[in-house]
């Protein structure tokens, strides 16, 4: 997946680069976790919350952020900012999740 990240990015305009290739990794990075995981046969909400949270909503920043860059005064100033943001808060907000389930 790495690699055809790597080749595709280089067909694309270098602002789409970054989200292009962040999606491929993530394509990959669920794959991986559906199909190679031990733990994938356990399933649960647990498993099905991760790309809810942290998946999804990562990848359609990304796209945000590449596409409005220089329209948007948020994301032409501040996009990355918000990305990163996002991403640091969904695991946190992930893990509270699921630490308040297992407490119940």
């Amino acid at each position: 997946f790495a690699l055809g990240a790597l080749v595709g990015s280089m067909f694309l305009p270098m602002r789409n680069g970054f989200a292009y290739t962040q999606t491929i990794l993530f394509i990959g990075l669920s794959v991986d976790q559906v199909f190679f995981s031990k733990y994938h046969h356990q399933g649960g909400f647990e498993f099905a919350l991760w790309p809810l949270i942290t998946v999804l909503p990562s990848t359609a920043l990304s796209w945000v952020e590449s596409l409005t860059c220089t329209t948007s005064f948020l994301m032409k100033d501040h996009g990355h900012l918000v990305y990163d943001a996002y991403m640091s808060s969904s695991y946190i907000l992930f893990y509270l999740i699921c630490w308040g389930r297992s407490k119940q």
